[in-house]
C-alpha cells in the first residue's frame, strides 16, 4: 500500500513539476528573437522538464509494471491508456530535436563559443504544443482513474 501511495505521488510531484517547467520554456523562446538571458531561463526550464520527464516516466513504469497499485491487465485492457501512451509518445518524438539543440546550447556555452540561438522560435512552438499535449495526458489520466474507458 505504501509503495502505491509512493509511486502515485512522485507520478503526480512529477506532472506538476513537468507542466509549469514546459510551459515556461515556451515562454521563454516565444515571441521574439532569443536572447542569452531568455536562453537562460529557457535551459533552467528544460532542466526542470528534463528531471520531471525522468520521474515521471520511472513512477509511471513503477506504477504500471510495479505491481504496487493496479494489475498489468488493467493497463493492456485499458483504451484510454494506450491512448496516454500515444500522446505521451508523440510529445517524446517532439521532444527529441529541442533536446539536441538545446545541449547543443549547453556544449557551446561550455567552451566558449555563441549557442546558435536561431532555433529558438521554432523550440518555443514545440514547446507549446508540448504544454497543450500535457495536458491532455493528465487529462486521460483522470479519466483513467475514474473508470471511464475502461
Amino acid at each position: 500500500m505504501w509503495s502505491a501511495a509512493l509511486a502515485s505521488y512522485i507520478h503526480v510531484l512529477s506532472l506538476a513539476i513537468g507542466l509549469p517547467a514546459i510551459f515556461l520554456r515556451w515562454r521563454a523562446l516565444a515571441g521574439g528573437p532569443t536572447t542569452p538571458e531568455r536562453a537562460a531561463k529557457a535551459l533552467y526550464a528544460d532542466n526542470l522538464w528534463g528531471i520531471s520527464a525522468l520521474t515521471w516516466l520511472g513512477s509511471g513504469l513503477w506504477r504500471a509494471l510495479g505491481g504496487t497499485d493496479k494489475p498489468w491487465a488493467f493497463y493492456d485492457g485499458h483504451g484510454l491508456f494506450w491512448a496516454k501512451m500515444t500522446v505521451l509518445g508523440v510529445t517524446f518524438a517532439l521532444e527529441l530535436a529541442p533536446m539536441v539543440v538545446l545541449i547543443g546550447w549547453r556544449v557551446a556555452a561550455a567552451r566558449g563559443r555563441p549557442p546558435a540561438y536561431h532555433h529558438g522560435g521554432w523550440i518555443g512552438v514545440i514547446s507549446a504544443i508540448e504544454t497543450a499535449l500535457v495536458l491532455v495526458i493528465a487529462l486521460l489520466a483522470t479519466l483513467m482513474a475514474r473508470g471511464i474507458g475502461y
